[in-house]
């Protein structure tokens, strides 16, 4: 377990063809009003003649019930046009807080700005409106506090000098980057567009224990060199392992093996012995650990049950077709109980191993975990502090060699005791400070709430339904989208699932 010391913490738009009266979807061929036969269900209008297929009589083109019958039936920021909420707005009732002047002459259907004219701004602060936004207008650089004037506007910055060290001026925006070594901060260097901790390999290694200085650039690794490993550790194969002189002094599931302890097994006694839901040593020999199992021959099962070992090692109970297993479900090809056959037989975050017929978690971030085991190779099992009382456990993705973080999430170094353990993406949000995997599961979940703290830290309740704040797509997981916050209040945006 690492202890990860970081605050890391709808309507279509398309409109529908004019429908026909009748029942239901009939398809039609030719011009004109006029009946059709078909078949189908709901209501709906067309035009056309001819025959068409489907279920039920109708007349025409149609596809059931419309998605709405006025405005009031869609969302805020959009209307609805021939069934349909579209995006667009009549006045500015349509639009929301952000976005509350309607411009009707925008698009097919209108459109929501934050402003129209120079007086829907703060014009006593200096603002006027450009394209629908508010800006700070100006003269000189003077008149911008903490930024450049360009074209007549405030922006951030009109080349690199103008950011902060660590970012660059990109589109008149500082964001987070390099283009050479003077971008980054004293011990960093520029690789790749990225500021990374710099460092020097002689006299003395610079990189933090548990790394080693290789191009100027410290990566994860020891080499061969014991003392880039903390005390009690030893240099295997360029990774820092606890050391030891037997399995004694190795943790269950590890062995001792030259001076380290590795994971694996050579004996019985490294699996943890009675007690241990997995006992017995299999695959092992003089040089090549084995893995700890349930069992190697029927024999090491509980007897008097009749139960089985089967080829992944586990004991089995029989069962037919007709059921017979009081915890899992029967695979019929063997007629021995399994945890699962299929990824339904599983819990959240969790997938069917078809080879073990076992449930294993899903190599997914934030999946819930007590152990490094449990997510994945390279993936560790993050303890992210969330406030002062608590922790909240979930998986990071490994990103030690420059793998790309998923949505709603950013790569840290992970630390234990002073000693880089990797790197690993972790959640992240630009809107508030701290967020937490619990935050993201309720999301994921879409777990009901009549308060945000059922949410997790950082998460809100929406809607009574689990949500997490957003100012863009980048903030959001799980393949759910940023949008406008249907409570219409702070903030804006929230994250909501499809």
């Amino acid at each position: 377990m690492v202890l990860a010391s970081f605050f890391a913490v709808g309507c279509g738009n398309g409109v529908p063809e004019t429908p026909a009266e009748g029942e239901g979807e009939g398809e039609g061929e030719g011009e004109g009003e006029g009946e059709g036969e078909g078949e189908g269900e709901g209501e709906g209008e067309g035009e056309g003649e001819g025959e068409g297929e489907g279920e039920g009589e109708g007349e025409g083109e149609g596809e059931g019930e419309p998605a709405c019958g006025d405005d009031g039936d869609c969302e805020v920021g959009t209307i609805c046009e021939a069934g349909a909420c579209v995006e667009g707005c009549r006045s500015g009732r349509d639009c929301p807080a952000d976005r509350p002047e309607c411009d009707v002459d925008s698009g097919a259907f209108g459109g929501c700005f934050e402003c129209l004219i120079d007086g829907d701004c703060d014009v006593a602060a200096g603002q006027a409106c450009r394209e629908g936004s508010c800006v700070q207008v100006c003269a000189v650089d003077g008149d911008c506090a903490g930024g450049v004037c360009e074209n007549e506007i405030c922006v951030q910055c009109r080349v690199d000098a103008n950011c902060a060290i660590g970012s660059i001026c990109a589109d008149n925006s500082c964001v987070e980057g390099c283009r050479s070594d003077r971008d980054c901060a004293d011990e960093d260097t520029c690789r790749d567009g990225q500021c990374v901790l710099g460092c020097r390999a002689t006299p003395e290694d610079t990189c933090p224990l548990g790394s080693r200085c290789s191009d100027a650039v410290c990566v994860l690794g020891c080499g061969v060199d014991d003392t880039r490993c903390a005390d009690g550790e030893v240099c295997r194969a360029d990774a820092c392992l606890p050391a030891c002189q037997d399995g004694a002094d190795c943790d269950r599931g590890s062995a001792c093996l030259d001076g380290a302890c590795v994971a694996g097994c050579l004996t019985d006694d490294d699996c943890g012995g009675f007690g241990s839901t997995t006992p017995i040593c299999v695959g092992e020999n003089a040089t090549t650990p084995g893995t700890c199992a349930q069992c190697d021959v029927d024999g090491d099962c509980l007897q008097g049950l009749g139960l089985t070992c089967d080829d992944s090692h586990t004991c089995r109970a029989a069962c037919s077709a007709q059921g017979g297993c009081f915890v899992g479900v029967c695979d019929t090809t063997d007629d021995l109980c399994v945890e699962c056959l299929t990824d339904d037989d599983c819990g959240a975050f969790e997938l069917c191993d078809a080879a073990t017929r076992s449930c294993i978690s899903e190599e997914a971030l934030c999946a819930p975990c007590q152990s490094d085991d449990q997510c994945g190779a390279g993936n560790l099992c993050l303890a992210i502090r969330t406030s002062n009382f608590t922790t909240d456990r979930g998986c990071g993705l490994d990103c030690s060699d420059g793998q790309g973080c998923p949505s709603g999430s950013s790569c840290q170094d992970i630390s234990e005791g002073g000693v880089l353990r990797g790197r690993q993406c972790v959640p992240d949000n630009s809107v508030v400070d701290t967020m937490s995997c619990q935050a993201y599961r309720t999301l994921e979940s879409q777990t009901a709430c009549r308060f945000s703290a059922t949410c997790g830290t950082g998460g809100l309740c929406v809607n009574d339904v689990c949500a997490i704040p957003c100012d863009t797509g980048a903030d959001c997981p799980y393949g759910s989208t940023c949008e406008q916050n249907p409570d219409g209040d702070r903030p804006p945006r929230v994250c909501v699932m499809p």
